[in-house]
Parts: C-alpha cells; structure tokens; sequence
C-alpha cells in the first residue's frame, strides 16, 4: 500500500481527517517498529583492533550476526548506545545487521513504506492508535480505543511476520 492509501484506510478506520504532517510522523513510527520485527539485513566487513570503538552504518538498527576473518559466529563483542562495536579480538569482522527503514518522503501519497507489503497494512493501526492516543485528554473512551488500535497492530505485525519467517525458512529448506 502506499501513503495514500493508507491515508484513506486510516481516515476511514478512525472516521476523521487528520494532518497530513501528523499522519507522516506516525506512519514512520509504525514503519520502525515493523523494522525491529523483520528489517532487512545487510552487512559490512571491517578490521577492528581490540579495545577500539568502531562507528555502525547511520542505517543501523540492530545487530543480526557477526563473523570473524574465518567466517565464524563471533560473540565476544558488544554494542554501545551511540552504535558504535568493540571487540576483544583483532580482526577483519562481517557485521550483519538489521537496516533501518528508509523514511517515507513528506506529502508524496506514492511513496511505500520500507517494509515486505503484507506488513504495510497494520501501519493502519499503529497511526489509530497514536491518534486516539493524541485525541484521548484524558478521556478513558479514547485512551482505550488507543490500546486497542495498538493491540490489534502488535497482533497482526506477530502473526504476518511468523507467516513472512515461515515461509523464508520453506524457501531455504527447498534450495538446500
């Protein structure tokens, strides 16, 4: 789906409009969280000394696998908050990660989130929920149709990535 219509499904599913700059926000809000769920992966090689931070990509979300030299698992590293990698070995490194999405361009109702297209649809839902969210002021009605739109998000993100899991592992099984 794209921005448009996903706007339309949004404005029909919450019965009102909304700002097109609000909606923009939310849908790629929504669009990261569908990210830290099934983001696409890529990687980088680089030679670390020991004990040296390393500056992650600015597209990093999080870490997926890394290999050393030999092309085996390495687990003696860590992460820290400003995405940078330390290891305790030198060594040229594969760093396989999770990429960030790609933000959605502002007031351009083609655009498609950076998300497998059957996980497009729930973006609907996460936006209701934000909105109800922002509407509620306190208002126990509104607050609880909030939740609910982010249940009904959390539950069909879960259940189509288990699909889209499945059927890459059937993929890989069938090759091998």
């Amino acid at each position: 789906m794209n921005v448009g219509q996903l706007r339309v499904a949004f404005e029909n599913l919450v019965d009102d409009t909304v700002d097109n700059s609000m909606l923009w926000v939310w849908l790629n809000e929504g669009t990261e969280e569908v990210a830290m769920r099934y983001g696409k992966i890529t990687s980088i090689e680089i030679s670390m000394k020991a004990g040296e931070s390393y500056k992650l990509p600015e597209d990093y979300l999080y870490p997926a696998l890394v290999k050393d030299g030999s092309g085996k698992e390495y687990l003696d590293y860590t992460i820290n908050e400003v995405g940078e990698i330390e290891v305790q070995h030198d060594g040229d490194y594969k760093i396989y990660y999770h990429k960030a999405p790609d933000t959605l361009p502002q007031n351009d109702d083609s655009a498609e989130p950076d998300v497998p297209k059957l996980l497009h649809s729930p973006l609907i839902y996460y936006a209701a929920s934000k909105f109800y969210d922002r509407e509620s002021g306190g208002d126990e009605e509104e607050s609880a149709m909030a939740t609910k739109m982010l249940t009904t998000f959390e539950v069909m993100v879960n259940k189509r990535v288990k699909a889209l899991k499945a059927g890459k592992r059937k993929d890989l099984a069938i090759s091998f």
